[in-house]
């Protein structure tokens, strides 16, 4: 689970952790998303992600207040194209998002995720093996992606 120990980056907008025992990288979004933090912020968690060989990331959006246009659309038409060419990952990849409670929040993370999977196939990507799930709190988001059939990491 998140702890302290856990934590390796946070800014205004963001707290990064790496799960280590189980490989998770959580994204822990929080506020008014604005275009630097969120660039800052992801390009870490991207960085981690390669470092580790993550494949399984839970992005916790529950405390997300808005998401500037600027940051979506950044995360859609560059960071997306990054991911696809920096991580390269042969297992499938799986992606547990928590919604927040506000509607144009909740539809902004979900317009995000679609043009993600749109640009995975369009850009030839269609090699990657995704599972997108969407959830309400950090807990059943957890249990999903731990528990998630064909895992060979143990919680202990």
């Amino acid at each position: 689970m998140k702890t302290p120990e856990n934590l390796f980056f946070e800014n205004k907008n963001y707290h990064l952790y790496h799960l280590p025992e189980l490989n998770i990288l959580v994204i822990e979004a929080k506020g008014v998303i604005q275009l630097e933090p969120a660039k800052e912020a992801w390009l870490k968690a991207l960085d981690k992600a390669i470092e580790f060989n993550i494949a399984r990331w839970i992005a916790d959006g529950a405390q997300i207040q808005m998401i500037h246009p600027k940051a979506n659309e950044w995360i859609v038409s560059e960071f997306f194209v990054l991911t696809a060419q920096k991580l390269k990952l042969e297992e499938k990849r799986l992606t547990a998002t928590i919604l927040p409670p506000r509607f144009y929040a909740e539809m902004n993370a979900k317009e995000v995720v679609n043009k993600k999977i749109a640009h995975d196939a369009n850009a030839g990507e269609n090699m990657i093996q995704r599972d997108n799930r969407y959830f309400q709190d950090f807990e059943a988001a957890y249990e999903w992606i731990v528990n998630y059939p064909g895992n060979d990491t143990e919680e202990g």
